[in-house]
């Protein structure tokens, strides 16, 4: 029954989509809210890179903007991480990096720090699916 199903809902896919209504009851439809546009020459990615750092939690437009200051684009991260000798220099990559808060004379600097560093470095070095980025390392 269920490849029934499936089948006849392939099958009217294109006239469903012509008419305008979703394809599958079961299929999510995207989301336009806060959205990035990159065309085809890359403008965009930059504030792209930007949007997918900020979705770590505690991560603001300070820190997102001072870690693509220092790594431009996700693969440039990735490089220097491989470039690291030992795993505890590549987890603590991104610790040190100054993050400007304010402006005018209110101005204070911290860093990413340990934490989000390691958090950071999990995501985009670990090839288990079910690590969860909470854990201690």
């Amino acid at each position: 029954m269920f490849i029934l199903q499936v089948t006849k809902a392939v099958a009217e896919a294109p006239f469903k989509h012509e008419k305008g209504k979703p394809s599958f009851s079961w299929y999510a439809e995207g989301s336009s809210t806060n959205t990035v546009k990159v065309d085809k020459s890359g403008v965009g990615l930059l504030k792209l890179w930007h949007q997918q750092l900020r979705q770590f939690n505690n991560v603001g437009v300070e820190v997102a903007q001072a870690i693509a200051g220092e790594y431009p684009s996700p693969q440039a991260l990735i490089q220097s991480y491989r470039k690291c000798q030992t795993f505890r220099d590549a987890s603590l990559l991104l610790a040190d990096i100054p993050v400007r808060r304010g402006a005018g004379p209110l101005v204070s600097t911290r860093r990413v720090g340990p934490e989000l560093s390691k958090k950071i470095h999990l995501f985009f070095t670990t090839t288990d699916p079910e690590v969860s980025l909470g854990q201690t390392l």
